[in-house]
């Protein structure tokens, strides 16, 4: 629950500032480990597997470093056998996210300079309805990267449901 509370405000302040601060991911890291007191070669192997992974990606740009510390908590916090399954859910989310915010941007303009559309165009599906006025209203694309912290939040609760069904 802990988890959830501290991933919530670094998803706002993502949103908001654009800023994962250290002092919420650092009592994150100490809840996980915590919680994997049991089992903490589960804990490391997933830490180390998450790092590698994460810090090939934000090499390659895929996010900024507050994202990626996010993600590597994360994934030790879920562990190895979730590992794989919490990075999929994200990284969909993540591209569904991506590919809302291109849909945004006016024809001629470069990545950040979003200008809102109000008109609904012929064809646009139900989830574009409820994200454009969200996206305006929030700001989001007229940044220069988007709140990745969103889709990480969405990814690990999605996680959770399933994990609960089962």
């Amino acid at each position: 629950m802990l988890t959830i509370i501290l991933l919530s405000i670094s998803t706002i302040t993502d949103i908001l500032y654009r800023k994962i601060y250290n002092f919420i991911l650092i009592p994150m890291f100490l809840v996980s480990l915590y919680s994997h007191q049991n089992n903490l070669s589960d804990f490391f192997i997933a830490l180390l597997i998450s790092s590698i992974v994460i810090l090939i990606l934000y090499k390659l740009n895929f996010f900024a470093g507050g994202d990626a510390k996010l993600l590597i908590i994360l994934g030790a916090t879920v562990g190895c056998p979730r590992l794989f399954y919490l990075f999929t859910i994200i990284f969909i989310i993540g591209g569904l996210q991506a590919l809302a915010s291109k849909i945004f941007e006016a024809p001629g303009y470069t990545t950040g300079q979003a200008v809102p559309r109000p008109k609904q165009r012929e064809g646009e599906v139900w989830l574009l309805k409820i994200l454009r006025p969200v996206y305006t209203k929030l700001n989001i694309s007229t940044k220069k990267h988007l709140p990745y912290a969103l889709s990480i939040f969405l990814g690990y609760l999605i996680l959770l449901l399933l994990q609960s069904n089962t």
